[in-house]
């Protein structure tokens, strides 16, 4: 079985079971070399918990067993999407129009040679043509060219929102009010605990904890 006839198996199975529970699949990574992998992104209209994510994966392990899908050892994650999501559905991407992203695109891109990773911020979307301003120019120096691409030249595409210890410094503002023993307190990175998630390696030696 191919790895996209892998994933739309599960994608099939794990649907309707996701719905059950009040929850949305967002996405699914999958990687079958060695021990299998699957790795799957839930949302709910209320936010997803790291106890939803629990009971996810336990109904969605039990069924995969069940059905025999899977062919041999394999690690089952269930997560929310988080801070730095991907993206797996042109329409997801659209909402983040205005947002920095980063994109991988499948190959070099003509106004950057040789070139196929970009940070920008996503300008525009219409149905699944898309419009990003990168951060950079083709060469040092040189303003941003804006690249219009299709949602089939991505290979990958990401949220990646400046944090507070990334984000550029205002004139005249100090960092130092965020350094211990500067009069402040220093503020935790979001990053740390932007996702829900629960994971389950379900190996032969594993299968009564199911």
């Amino acid at each position: 079985m191919s790895e996209t006839d892998f994933s739309e198996s599960i994608k099939k199975l794990a649907g309707p079971l996701l719905e059950s529970l009040g929850l949305e699949l967002w996405g699914l990574e999958v990687g079958i070399s060695g021990r299998s992998l699957v790795r799957i992104y839930v949302e709910s209209p209320t936010g997803a918990t790291i106890d939803d994510c629990s009971e996810a994966s336990r109904v969605i392990g039990l069924a995969l067993d069940v059905e025999d899908i899977m062919t041999g050892p394999y690690v089952l994650e269930v997560s929310t999407p988080g801070l730095t999501r991907l993206y797996f559905k042109p329409e997801q991407l659209a909402k983040a129009v205005g947002e920095r992203v980063e994109a991988h695109f499948t190959h070099p891109r003509p106004e950057y040679p040789g070139r196929r990773k970009f940070a920008g911020q996503l300008q525009k979307a219409a149905g699944d043509s898309f419009v990003l301003l990168p951060e950079d120019g083709p060469e040092p120096g040189a303003e941003p060219l804006p690249l219009s691409f299709a949602w089939a030249d991505l290979k990958k595409v990401r949220l990646s929102p400046f944090f507070e210890s990334e984000a550029p410094q205002k004139p005249g503002k100090s960092k130092d009010k965020d350094k211990p023993g500067a009069g402040g307190k220093k503020k935790k990175d979001s990053r740390e605990d932007d996702e829900a998630r629960s994971g389950v390696d379900h190996s032969e030696a594993d299968e009564s904890e199911i």
